[in-house]
């Protein structure tokens, strides 16, 4: 019987050495690319821009919700009870707003102002007690109407004005077919804007940084081993 010559049987061994190395090439790339996008996952699921946010969104029962949704997105979903919510996530997906939605997105663009973002979180935070502190939302004067108005009166599709006075007080009004449906007066103070206290504030804008500079590492060494096996040699 013939026997096959020498280069033939070792030809066959380096190409059975190139299929392992390939296939141990594309299961440790797979591997990677799944513990990357868990990681991602679990990140995106647990980074918020304050531990108010954070405490929020355990109390509401959204956290889940929450873990689905894109980096720089602003959009609603139902909450507790029914309630409609907004939520805004900025570039690295970290979420950075949840409330009522109170005003129409696109005044936001053309108004930009702290109103916004304090009083639908105010307002949230006002009908569910997620602050065990609320004497903070006494200063908010109501003109017409009361917290309940501004959580279930529609007012994103009514017309709305807002107004600076003298840098001391900002008036919040809405209107439907001419009759002011709720008037809100609330001091340009930076903690009661802030929904929070001054300490708790600096103390989160850290924590935020510290988080960013963790992404941004964790991002570099995920790209590490895909970038040395595609220039890996066989």
């Amino acid at each position: 019987m013939e026997q096959p010559a020498d280069h033939d049987v070792i030809s066959r061994h380096e190409a059975q050495g190139v299929a392992v190395r390939n296939m141990d090439i594309k299961l440790r790339t797979v591997g990677m690319l799944w513990l990357m996008a868990i990681g991602v996952m679990t990140i995106n699921a647990q980074t918020f821009m304050s531990a108010k946010l954070e405490r929020a969104a355990e109390m509401l029962g959204i956290s889940r919700q929450l873990a689905d949704t894109s980096a720089d997105q602003a959009v609603t979903m139902p909450g507790k009870n029914g309630q409609l919510l907004c939520v805004r996530t900025n570039k690295e997906g970290v979420v950075e707003h949840i409330g009522i939605p109170l005003f129409k997105p696109e005044m936001r663009v053309l108004m930009p102002s702290p109103v916004y973002d304090f009083l639908e979180f105010a307002t949230l935070n006002k009908i569910y007690k997620l602050n065990p502190n609320q004497l903070y939302l006494n200063k908010v004067m109501f003109k017409t109407g009361n917290w309940a108005t501004l959580a279930k009166s529609g007012l994103p599709d009514m017309e709305c004005a807002i107004s600076n006075q003298d840098d001391k007080l900002y008036i919040v009004t809405w209107q439907r077919d001419g009759q002011t449906v709720a008037e809100v007066g609330i001091p340009i103070e930076y903690e009661l804007l802030g929904n929070d206290t001054r300490r708790h504030m600096e103390r989160d804008f850290i924590q935020h940084l510290e988080n960013h500079g963790h992404l941004e590492t964790m991002n570099r060494e995920k790209c590490k081993p895909t970038q040395e096996l595609s220039q890996r040699k066989i």
